[in-house]
């Protein structure tokens, strides 16, 4: 049995995520601030970290550079 390619794979964890999660993979990957996912989801910092913790834990990422790396994968960033 083959594995899944790492782009394929990388889409479908992608493919898991919430527009909100989406966002904040967006916003990770461009370096923006907690502050900035804030006001893109029109919530608090707080609300922010958080979807940032879900999104990371929805990739299997232990920190945001390897959710970066998860999203240059599945090929949503340069």
């Amino acid at each position: 049995m083959q594995s899944m390619s790492p782009t394929l794979n990388a889409r479908a964890l992608v493919a898991d995520l919430s527009p909100a999660e989406l966002d904040a993979l967006r916003n990770v990957a461009v370096g923006g601030s907690l502050r900035d996912l804030a006001r893109i989801l029109s919530t608090d910092v707080t609300g922010a970290a958080q979807v940032i913790n879900s999104m990371k834990l929805k990739l299997g990422a232990a920190r945001n550079a390897d959710a970066v790396r998860v999203a240059i994968r599945a090929e949503m960033v340069d």
